[in-house]
């Protein structure tokens, strides 16, 4: 029961839509309307400014972590805690509160792999840095990071839970930077 209510409250965690609610705060914009029409902290800070942009990219990154957090004092394991991670992300990609159409992911998945595996966490983190420092390409950044912390996770963690997981969270980000991957491979992503 423990189980399932944990996993339920991360779901939950993952569907609060930081950056709808930031875009409405500070700029009375609702981000799917604007933009690349995503909830995700680019799109917001692109469309309403850096700082609601920055407090979408830590409210996100905090609600996987502290979905993580959560499953680790109530039920304990390493599975129980990947999963929370793994029903945080679906959240925010899929959240209930939006009709199931959420953001990318990748804030989220910082948040729940920070707690998980930090040290794979921070390889991704300087990947994303070096990606986006020479292409200015946020998606570009975030796509090479996800392959980036699959690597990392193989090579430096020792949970097949958390090897797993990053390998799930690498293809359902992927899948949600479809457009962003056409748009790239046309020559049309913008830059930030």
């Amino acid at each position: 029961m423990a189980e399932a209510l944990v996993l339920f409250v991360a779901y939950l965690l993952g569907a609060i839509p930081f950056g709808l609610i930031f875009g409405r705060l500070f700029g009375s914009i609702d981000v799917r309307t604007e933009g690349s029409r995503n909830i995700g902290a680019a799109n917001v800070a692109r469309v309403v400014g850096k700082t609601a942009g920055l407090l979408t990219l830590l409210f996100d990154a905090l609600k996987g972590s502290f979905a993580v957090v959560l499953a680790g004092l109530i039920v304990g394991t390493d599975q129980i805690a990947a999963l929370c991670g793994l029903s945080a992300l679906l959240g925010h990609m899929f959240p209930v509160f939006l009709r199931f159409r959420g953001g990318k992911g990748v804030a989220t998945g910082l948040g729940v792999f920070i707690i998980l595996a930090p040290l794979p966490t921070l390889g991704a983190i300087g990947l994303f840095i070096i990606v986006f420092a020479g292409s200015r390409i946020v998606s570009l950044s975030s796509l090479v990071s996800s392959v980036g912390l699959v690597a990392c996770c193989v090579l430096l963690e020792k949970s097949q839970y958390v090897i797993v997981l990053s390998s799930v969270t690498c293809v359902l980000v992927f899948v949600r930077h479809r457009p962003n991957i056409i748009r790239f491979l046309g020559q049309n992503e913008p830059k930030f």
